[in-house]
């Protein structure tokens, strides 16, 4: 497991991060289809919610917020009303809108994806792609230069709609390099990329690495000999080339070189994978890591995004699991409550169901491993509510638990039917089942037949149910602990001598 990787994460601090880019609204249209027109051969979409997200260079700020850096952001939006949206949810990350500056001759870039429970049906896109007249050029550059001193690193995000130009790449990159702050840059499709000559990092993906090196990428020395023709002709620290199904490949200056391979996963939506993996490499690279460690940590971070529907950020405690999922699963399946909630929620969206179960779990026996096993049957998502030691003590007297909270969860997560563990202090669970876990099946022994279940009201309520599974008779902590000390008892074990 790259424990280092998962310290790395962990211990990542709060830079100050500049993005600069291509701003736009992605607007989400979620519906069904339940027949086709009678008008064209084409789905009549019946739509069920609209949901607003900043996109473009504005998920890379999105991104890079919910990783815990500081971000400022310049580019330019429309006077007009999707562009008080995009203001209004730049706000709402807590981002500055002092470097967004509008103009009244070119609309807000809107992107609306209409989705059909989880397929894409179509994209309609209202943008003006021409190059910003030289006055805002000029306006976006001035904000940057000012801001440069002060940040640990600066995404140049190029999506080809008119912000990005040679002249205002080349002020920022002359700027990152009089203060010693590093730049990255994600190119525009179709681009010189001499314009980016200078930058410290630059993140291509194939395709994109194939046009600007002169060959195709479909080996590995094509991939390592366009990595380094990049470097030399632009002048460059690193690469780092994204090469979807190949997984990514980064090179710097001295000859280090990474291929992570990409991983088999239940892929969702790659919209904006590219946006996450520069968010990724500028949070590492700000904090003083290396482009090696950066990559690996990007790779995992993409692997997240794109399990979830269009561009969504991804946590650190995401990124932590996903590097730990080959190796030991403690890290893996050992929830905090933000992050357990956003995790399930998108579960939930996907049509997973998710069973819930609780308890002490001290000293693990036979009953326990048959209750998980059993819960696990009936649903997609096992989570299960661990009591921290402090609500054991008030249940169960001052001489339990017998293990620790962090043995315990341990204990727990090595098992292959647990997906999540989540810990509650409270004397009961209903307020993880009500407001974190929201269960579709909530499981308890059959030892509760004629008791009342906690949670029971609002899960019914909800739409799920409650199921009451065998136990295994005579199996329980209280009567292993009985059995030790009666056996050492008979034995003499203890006495004194």
């Amino acid at each position: 497991m790259p424990e280092h990787l998962i310290r790395l994460v962990h211990d990542l601090g709060r830079p100050k991060v500049l993005v600069v880019g291509d701003l736009m609204l992605d607007r989400y249209v979620h519906g069904s289809v339940g027949r086709i027109s009678p008008e064209a051969p084409i789905p009549v979409l019946k739509v069920e919610k609209q949901s607003d997200r900043i996109g473009g260079a504005g998920s890379v700020a999105s991104d890079l917020c919910v990783l815990g850096a500081e971000v400022s952001c310049t580019g330019v939006i429309g006077c007009d009303p999707d562009g008080d949206r995009f203001l209004a949810e730049l706000k709402a990350l807590g981002v500055s809108g002092k470097g967004i500056f509008r103009s009244e001759d070119r609309p807000t870039t809107l992107k609306t994806r209409f989705i059909a429970r989880q397929q894409h049906v179509l994209r309609v896109d209202h943008e003006d792609t021409s190059e910003l007249p030289e006055d805002l050029q000029a306006t976006v550059a001035d904000f940057a230069e000012d801001a440069i001193p002060n940040q640990k690193a600066v995404v140049i995000q190029d999506y080809n709609k008119g912000v990005a130009t040679p002249q205002v790449c080349q002020r920022i990159i002359r700027a990152c390099r009089q203060h010693n702050v590093p730049v990255l840059v994600d190119p525009g499709r179709g681009v010189d990329c001499s314009r980016y000559r200078g930058a410290s990092c630059l993140k291509p993906n194939r395709a994109e690495a194939a046009a600007a090196a002169g060959h195709d990428l479909n080996d590995d020395l094509s991939i390592h000999l366009a990595g380094l023709k990049l470097i030399k002709d632009l002048d460059l620290a690193a690469v780092v080339i994204t090469l979807d199904r190949d997984g990514l490949y980064m090179i710097d200056r001295g000859g280090d070189e990474l291929h992570v391979a990409a991983e088999t996963l239940d892929v969702y939506d790659v919209t904006g994978a590219g946006d996450m993996v520069i968010s990724a490499l500028a949070m590492v690279i700000a904090c003083g890591g290396s482009y090696r460690d950066a990559a690996a940590i990007a790779a995992a971070a993409a692997a997240v995004e794109v399990t979830k529907l269009g561009a969504q950020p991804v946590t650190r405690h995401e990124i932590i699991a996903q590097l730990s999922r080959q190796g030991y699963s403690y890290a893996r399946k050992v929830a905090d409550e933000d992050a357990l909630k956003r995790i399930l929620q998108e579960l939930h969206d996907r049509g997973k169901k998710i069973v819930f179960t609780n308890g002490c779990f001290d000293l693990l026996h036979v009953g326990h491993i048959r209750l998980l096993h059993d819960a696990r049957k009936l649903g997609d998502v096992l989570v299960v509510g661990l009591n921290t030691d402090a609500s054991i003590r008030r249940q169960k007297g001052p001489q339990r638990p017998i293990l620790p909270e962090e043995e315990r969860a341990h204990v727990l997560a090595a098992i292959a039917d647990v997906d999540y563990i989540i810990l509650f202090d409270e004397d009961t669970p209903l307020r993880l089942i009500e407001q974190i876990v929201k269960p579709d099946v909530l499981v308890k022994g059959s030892d509760y037949i004629g008791k009342i279940v906690v949670g029971r009201e609002w899960v019914e309520a909800n739409g799920g149910r409650v199921e009451l599974v065998p136990i295994v008779e005579g199996a329980s902590t209280t009567s292993i602990v009985s059995r030790i000390l009666n056996g050492n008892a008979e034995r003499g074990v203890g006495d004194a001598e």
